[in-house]
């Protein structure tokens, strides 16, 4: 698919007349990014206040095309229903913000469609954030529509547990990808090496409880978010399958925004960043050339702090 991030942060207030400028979050910034006939990156930022902007430029971004959410009152999983659409609408709040409005709801039988159709798994994909399956939905299902180009986002410690009978948790005892994937609940401290992309971002916490161990073949720990969440994705034949540490918690809306960055911005198992720099805005409309791309590239602009960023990526 296409690659190659940047990733800007944008802000804006005015201090009294006469007195120096300083920035901060201002929502009525607008940006757009496209190439120009020498090959340069073009950045336009318009807006009538100061902004401070931050780009980091990466390869090898991709994000499905559509993303459909599991969302059904009769199987609320390791959540409570109301708790799943609270932090579910909080999540698609940023997402919108980021300018990524493709997101639709399903219950059972929309979920069911999905993972059969495995024609139309790539570009597409799928969160579950109650921890567990559908009791009539199978992990060799789900596995086969990822190898076939889908991608999951899991929210849950173990991706094995399912709910029987639309009541009750089960754990089938070996998960999907057996002793590959583990977490380790022995250790509520567990101190886990963040990747570069996560420090970058801002993705890493010193610690994690319920961190996650992974030798499966292709895997990469984005970072550790805070105490309680692990962000990794695993390479899944032509898909890929990210794994968020806990549940999505409507308190925790730094992970959710986390999360949301890593959908909209598409990080992957390789992306890589390799350039980063600051832009100020003045008074007036201003474009910025930040350099040349490689083909395929993509820009990622955000504006504001991670909870309350207001962002777009454009493929170009």
């Amino acid at each position: 698919m296409r690659s190659f991030i940047v990733v800007l942060a944008v802000s804006a207030v005015i201090l009294a007349a006469g007195a120096a400028t300083a920035y901060a979050f201002n929502p009525q910034v607008g940006f757009t990014a496209s190439v120009n006939g020498d090959g340069d990156v073009i950045v336009d930022v318009n807006g009538a206040w100061p902004a401070e902007l931050t780009y980091r430029v990466m390869e090898n971004a991709e994000r499905p095309d559509r993303i459909c959410i599991f969302l059904d009152e009769e199987y609320p999983g390791m959540q409570s229903y109301r708790a799943q659409k609270k932090s579910l609408t909080t999540f698609e709040e940023m997402m919108s913000r980021r300018g990524y409005d493709s997101i639709e709801f399903v219950e059972l039988p929309g979920l069911k469609q999905i993972l059969t159709d495995t024609s139309a798994a790539p570009g597409t994909g799928l969160m579950m954030t109650g921890g567990a399956l559908p009791d009539d939905v199978t992990q060799d299902m789900v596995r086969t529509w990822m190898e076939s180009g889908g991608t999951l986002y899991w929210s849950g410690p173990d991706i094995g547990r399912f709910v029987d009978d639309g009541e009750e948790v089960k754990d089938t005892g070996t998960g999907m990808f057996g002793a590959s994937v583990n977490y380790m609940e022995d250790d509520p401290y567990l101190v886990t090496e963040a990747s570069d992309i996560a420090l970058e971002m801002g993705f890493a916490g010193s610690r994690a409880r319920y961190g996650l161990v992974s030798d499966y073949p292709g895997s990469k720990v984005l970072g550790l978010y805070d105490d309680y969440s692990s962000l990794s994705v695993l390479s899944m034949g032509a898909g890929r399958l990210y794994l968020f540490g806990t549940n999505f918690d409507e308190y925790d809306v730094e992970k959710a925004a986390a999360i949301a960055d890593i959908v909209a911005a598409g990080i992957t198992e390789n992306t890589v960043i390799t350039d980063r720099g600051e832009l100020h805005k003045g008074y007036w409309d201003q474009s910025f050339d930040i350099g040349k791309t490689d083909p395929g590239s993509s820009v990622y602009i955000t504006s504001g702090s991670p909870v309350s960023a207001k962002g777009r990526c454009f493929f170009l």
